[in-house]
């Protein structure tokens, strides 16, 4: 999966990480392919997935499609890059559809501080809106 010109000017103008105070990635099915950080150290770009995100991936695939598939988690167990030493406070990971199949997902995560439920709204949204630029007008913007 690539990113298109519209996605990428939408992500970059729109300054999500600091919008949403996290960590922000998105990734095709075996590395990641954006990176837009809150704090500064992490620099994913091109890594490729932990087996954790990889499995998670390949079980949403056999789900029907849905906006409510997602993974909202705090003190997450999941790694998301191989060789991952970090240890994360929260995390959401929510899948892009493209062409009706899961071509990548969208990773929040943060060190420090929780999510809770509600938290997931604005990323969501974000996805959508990622979706929409790539093409995939699947989902409701509400």
């Amino acid at each position: 999966m690539e990113l298109t010109q519209k996605a990428l000017n939408y992500i970059k103008h729109s300054n999500i990480a600091r919008c949403i105070s996290s960590n922000f990635i998105i990734t095709d099915l075996k590395r990641v392919i954006y990176t837009e950080n809150y704090d500064s150290k992490y620099n994913y770009q091109y890594k490729y997935l932990s087996n954790n995100i990889i499995t998670l991936i390949n079980n949403w695939t056999h789900l029907p499609i849905s906006e409510e598939i997602s993974l909202v988690e705090n003190n997450p167990k999941i790694k998301i890059i191989n060789n991952d030493t970090e240890k994360y406070s929260a995390m959401m990971i929510f899948p892009i559809y493209l062409d009706k199949e899961i071509a990548g997902v969208v990773i929040y995560f943060r060190e420090k501080g929780n999510y809770i439920k509600s938290s997931s709204k604005a990323p969501n949204t974000i996805r959508k809106l990622i979706m929409k630029f790539m093409g995939n007008d699947i989902f409701p913007i509400y």
